[in-house]
């Protein structure tokens, strides 16, 4: 995996948060908030936890098929160079043999 995806799937997953403080004020928040919401709040988050890794994944396979995608075009650049290359050359010898025929037949 590339670094920006590694940064992406370390994003991808909500932390509850843990409240910073005094002891007793932080354990008067954890326990507020463990009545209050925590039933409410975890449920939204394992939804939310699930779509962001499904994202992750769609987004690494999605950025695989565009390297995929580059390295074809990469090489259909040099077939189209090689190519390109080939016709003027044979140019070149349809000029000369067109030449040497416009000759041939002013001697004949």
């Amino acid at each position: 995996m590339s670094e920006p995806t590694d940064w992406l799937h370390s994003k991808a997953t909500i932390q509850e948060h843990h409240f910073q403080g005094t002891p007793l004020i932080s354990r008067l928040r954890e326990a507020w908030a463990s009545v209050a919401a925590r039933w409410m709040v975890r449920a939204v988050v394992q939804q939310q936890n699930e779509f962001n890794h499904l994202l992750v994944l769609r987004l690494q396979d999605v950025d695989a098929r565009i390297i995929a995608q580059d390295k074809d075009t990469t090489q259909l650049r040099h077939d189209l160079a090689e190519v390109t290359a080939q016709l003027v050359q044979n140019r070149r010898l349809l000029e000369q043999i067109a030449q040497r025929l416009d000759r041939l037949e002013r001697q004949a």
